[in-house]
């Protein structure tokens, strides 16, 4: 004759169900374990995740001064690159008419006769009293 109690089965009596409970308690409790280890872990990751974002935008922030410094930088040196390039081209221009004016001079000189000694050098002769 079995049981008219919800829950037994006609071959399990009280002890056994008790056990049985037991074992599905137990079962439930380290499936809870289970999952508050999982969700503590996937904080950790989140928490983790976030800090390394941190780091990131910080490292982001930084280089991005350094970029701008460093534009500012090749923005002046570019300006002084022109300018000593106009500085060169003008002073090319300079030794230019300066090569043609001593070739021009250095042709009239060979066209000249022979220099005599000038008036200061003659005056300076004479109050010496002659030739030496």
């Amino acid at each position: 004759m079995g049981t008219t109690e919800p829950g037994l089965g006609d071959d399990e009596t009280g002890a056994t169900l008790v056990e049985r409970l037991q074992q599905e308690n137990e079962a439930m409790r380290l499936e809870v374990v289970e999952a508050r280890h999982r969700l503590l872990v996937n904080r950790d990751h989140v928490v983790g995740t976030e800090a390394e974002i941190g780091r990131l935008n910080r490292d982001v922030m930084r280089l991005q001064v350094e970029l701008n410094e460093s534009r500012k930088k090749v923005r002046a040196l570019q300006t002084r690159k022109r300018a000593l390039q106009d500085k060169v081209s003008d002073l090319q221009g300079r030794l230019a008419t300066t090569r043609a004016r001593v070739r021009t001079l250095s042709g009239q000189l060979e066209q000249r006769p022979v220099a005599a000694p000038s008036f200061t050098r003659r005056v300076a002769r004479r109050l010496r009293g002659g030739r030496r």
